[in-house]
């Protein structure tokens, strides 16, 4: 035996595997191109971070060598506030101040200083106490005294604002002064010991780099300037520092860069950036600038960046699954309406195969009747007395073929929009009363019996004759042929007014309509469930509603009182 299909079943399977397939597929190779290009964004934020770091580090870096070169050509007396003309020996040489009493002229540079050999710290723009009282122990060749902090503090209230600056620069490298030396005699201490742990009062080590420079009678021999980090005041700081060795001893110059200026000129850049000794820390990218003995850097604080770029990725990650879930939605949408075209098609071939069965039922048992009552009266079989009896009953079977093809016409009208209906006004009571007693006959014959409740009167009324005449055949056909087998076989048409609407009722006290099948009533092709139903096509009361509606009225449905069925046809007044 052949297997049967379910066609509605096997397009589902197929559209379903047609569609998951190929959604899965994407959504993998989606999310993770997605998820790459989500991952490229954030890389290439940081990569942006890292150039400008990595541009400012190196104008930076450029300058610094600069400044180094220059300064290391600077000679060492230049440190102090003035020194005697170096081509005169004699001490009536006259005095110059120095290039560097007004400060330094490089803007990134804070201010350039000397340690002499009692580590005492003078700088070239903040003159000596004058006039000294008495040159006291410790002085160094020029005659510069190192004053207290308690009168360096008194003096700083009574000179210009610039003086006072310098002054407290003076002061705060005073305060410095011992772990600049530390960091200078431990240039060539033992690897791995701290600064910090070498006395102040260790000897120098020999200058690095050094070369012999002449002032006058003397001969000095100066170091080359090397970048150090000390700390000073709990901060870091960036100094550049050299060795000085002359006849009345050794000594430490060298300058401080201002760092709080370097920063200033960095938060104007387009990614502001800190400068600051080199460390790691999260979401901050940080470029070296490649000084050789102190590692600083500029830094960009990268989080805001970075957590655009993420929220960047988010959106496209999002983009993906909005059109992912958009065009897997309109793909299933799509499979649906497949799947219910196949259900659809399925169920239409299943009404017409069962139309086919019924009409060729309803159509051959008239037929039948016709046929062997013809026959019967044609030889002229039987009781004579039954003649009347058998011409009834071609009669009945007529008028059943007829609302059989009446009701097949009207259906494929309703389909095509064509229904010929075209209500005027009339009177309703009479039309009924005619149609009713056309109908009688055939009711009768069957079983049933008819009772009208028609108001004495006219009842003036918008509708069509033909339609209702097969509006009531179908009602009353349905109520008898469902009644069928009930003790009480009473057919009931009641005409009455309401407002500006007449109501047409046919009731039976047959089983009445289940819930389940109320809901479906009126739908073609559908029929009692029950094994006890009738045949039939299932189009009476199609027809009947798209009549009424024709006609500008509705059909209702009710529990008739009692037990049974109640069918209302609601038509306008004239």
């Amino acid at each position: 035996m052949q297997a049967k299909w379910n066609r509605p079943a096997v397009a589902a399977v197929l559209v379903a595997a047609a569609v998951i397939v190929p959604a899965t597929a994407w959504y993998w190779m989606g999310s993770r191109a997605a998820e790459r290009e989500s991952r490229a964004l954030v890389s290439l934020a940081e990569l942006r971070v890292r150039e400008a770091a990595f541009r400012q580090a190196e104008r930076l870096h450029g300058r610094f060598e600069t400044i180094l070169e220059n300064e290391n050509r600077r000679p060492f007396y230049e440190y102090l506030h003035r020194f005697r003309e170096s081509t005169h020996s004699c001490e009536c040489a006259p005095w110059i101040e120095s290039p560097l009493a007004r400060g330094p002229i490089e803007s990134i540079l804070a201010a350039h200083f000397e340690i002499d050999r009692r580590h005492r710290l003078t700088m070239p723009s903040v003159p000596p106490e004058d006039p000294p009282a008495a040159e006291p122990e410790g002085s160094d060749a020029a005659g510069e005294t190192a004053a207290s902090p308690e009168a360096l503090a008194s003096a700083c209230h009574e000179l210009p604002e610039d003086a006072r600056a310098r002054r407290e620069l003076l002061d705060r490298l005073r305060r410095g002064a011992g772990a600049i030396v530390a960091a200078v005699a431990a240039e060539r201490s033992p690897a791995g010991q701290s600064p910090d742990a070498v006395p102040a009062s260790l000897r120098l080590p020999e200058p690095v780099a050094a070369r012999s420079v002449s002032y006058g009678e003397q001969v000095a021999t100066v170091g080359s300037l090397r970048w150090h980090t000390i700390v000073i005041d709990g901060r870091p700081s960036l100094v550049a520092l050299r060795i000085v060795r002359a006849s009345e001893g050794s000594r430490i110059q060298g300058f401080l860069v201002d760092d709080a200026a370097i920063r200033s000129v960095l938060e104007t850049e387009p990614m502001p950036a800190d400068f600051r000794p080199s460390r790691d820390e999260p979401n901050v990218i940080g470029e070296s600038l490649g000084l050789e003995g102190a590692d600083w850097e500029v830094a960009i604080d990268a989080q805001e960046i970075l957590a655009e770029a993420r929220r960047e990725g988010q959106r496209t990650r999002g983009r993906f699954r909005r059109t992912f879930f958009g065009g897997t939605g309109g793909a299933l949408l799509a499979a649906i309406f497949v799947v219910g075209l196949v259900g659809q098609s399925e169920r239409l071939v299943r009404q017409r195969s069962r139309f086919a069965a019924a009409a060729a039922h309803e159509l051959r048992t008239p037929l039948a009747g016709l046929r062997l009552h013809g026959d019967m009266l044609a030889e002229d079989l039987g009781d004579p007395e039954s003649r009347r009896t058998y011409a009834r009953r071609i009669a009945s079977e007529a008028d059943r073929l007829g609302r059989v093809v009446s009701n097949v016409l009207g259906y494929t009208h309703l389909e095509r929009g064509a229904f010929g209906v075209d209500p005027v006004p009339g009177d309703l009571a009479e039309a009924i009363r005619s149609d009713v007693e056309r109908l009688r006959p055939g009711l009768e014959t069957n079983g049933a019996s008819l009772e009208i409740r028609i108001p004495d009167g006219p009842l003036p009324a918008l509708f069509d004759s033909d339609a209702l005449f097969q509006i009531l055949q179908n009602l009353l056909d349905n109520a008898e042929r469902y009644g069928r087998g009930m003790a009480d076989r009473a057919l009931t048409v009641t005409l009455s007014s309401e407002d500006d609407a007449a109501l047409l009722s046919i009731r039976d006290r047959g089983r009445g309509i289940s819930r389940r099948e109320r809901r479906r009533l009126f739908r073609p092709f559908r029929r009692g469930r029950s094994a006890d139903s009738p045949t039939g096509l299932g189009l009476g009361l199609t027809i009947v509603r798209a009549l009424a509606e024709a006609q500008g009225g509705s059909v209702e449905y009710a529990p008739a009182t009692g037990g049974g069925s109640l069918f209302t046809v609601r038509l306008r007044r004239a």
